[in-house]
């Protein structure tokens, strides 16, 4: 199922795009995803003729996580740091957040 972690999602729904950031920050080491990493990885697909805009990517999947912040409440795994550069996994110490994950 999976193949290639580094490979970044088809198409520009910021739907797959969040769900990207959220399996990456799940499987990091330190439970994060960063600008930064979204922008290392765009860099290493451009080499394929894969360019993207990864501010506008990083924009649309944050705000995307902020919707899920808001709709799923404590419930939601992931925090947005607070200069929106970062989405980091919280303790999934409940039985709903364990769910969603």
């Amino acid at each position: 199922m999976l193949q290639n972690i580094d490979v970044l999602p088809d198409g520009t729904d910021a739907f797959f795009w969040s769900d990207f950031a959220e399996f990456r920050a799940l499987i990091h080491p330190d439970k994060c995803f960063s600008r930064g990493d979204m922008k290392r990885l765009a860099d290493q697909n451009a080499v394929f003729d894969r360019v993207i805009d990864a501010e506008d990517r990083w924009r649309s999947l944050i705000d995307f996580c902020g919707i899920r912040c808001h709709e799923f409440k404590d419930d939601y795994p992931f925090e947005i740091s607070p200069d929106r550069d970062t989405l980091l996994l919280r303790a999934s110490d409940t039985p709903a957040r364990r769910l969603y994950l």
